[in-house]
């Protein structure tokens, strides 16, 4: 009985490699990641724990120090501009298989169509990062009114915190 649960189990993890790899990993990875690119960023996508179809993570396994939080965020708008599509709750922002924290599954779709600057994204952002229990994490979300000074510490805050990087 535990050699046939055992078998089970392995069929299900191979099975669910390959579901995630053809539906979210290859997809998302050849549109985004050119040749230049993959020599300073290597990332995976693929649901959370395989199966749960309600949050995708975006693992970030490298990332070149001469990348910039702008160059991140631009990545952030173009996976979501690949996930429009796809019912989810989280994005999940993790760092060598690290999670770190997560972006609610609408303002993800949300910004795949945003007429917003980048610039704009970016100190917009961190006010919708929230922690793994979903809480926000940045300052920015509980008050109004902060300085440019206040939403690029918060940027800086964000990708330090997330994968290392800065502006």
């Amino acid at each position: 009985m535990k050699t046939k649960l055992f078998n089970l189990t392995i069929v299900a993890l191979i099975l669910g490699g390959f579901w995630n790899y053809f539906t979210l990993h290859r997809p998302i990875t050849e549109v985004l990641i050119d040749p230049e690119t993959a020599k300073q960023i290597e990332i995976r996508v693929h649901y959370q724990w395989l199966f749960n179809v309600n949050n995708i993570v975006l693992d970030l396994r490298r990332v070149s120090p001469e990348i910039k939080a702008a160059r991140m965020t631009r990545l952030l708008v173009d996976v979501s501009k690949q996930l429009r599509n796809k019912s989810f709750s989280h994005l999940i922002l993790a760092y060598d298989g690290d999670s770190k924290f997560m972006l609610d599954g609408r303002y993800v779709r949300d910004l795949a169509d945003s007429p917003q600057s980048l610039l704009s994204i970016m100190s917009t952002m961190p006010p919708r990062v929230l922690n793994l229990e979903g809480d926000p994490v940045f300052r920015g979300a509980n008050h109004g009114g902060l300085s440019i000074v206040e939403e690029l510490n918060d940027v800086d805050q964000f990708h330090s915190q997330w994968y290392g990087g800065s502006r």
